[in-house]
């Protein structure tokens, strides 16, 4: 991303606490909160990564790119 957008971006790392804060910080609600941690789990316990091939089931194709 750096490279294409020729600038300089920083990643954090925050906690699930700084990240939930920061979200209410924000005014987002509950419900979403609740969605958003759970993807911040998913992700940071690597359950992210697995390949499904249920698109390929539901069209009866492979993807397109």
């Amino acid at each position: 991303m750096n490279v294409i957008l020729d600038r300089e971006i920083t990643y954090t790392n925050p906690s699930s606490r700084e990240f939930r804060k920061k979200l209410e910080k924000y005014g987002y609600s509950k419900s979403f909160l609740r969605i958003a941690l759970i993807l911040y789990f998913t992700v940071r316990l690597g359950k992210g990564d697995a390949i499904y091939d249920d698109l390929e089931s539901v069209l009866g194709r492979k993807a397109r790119k």
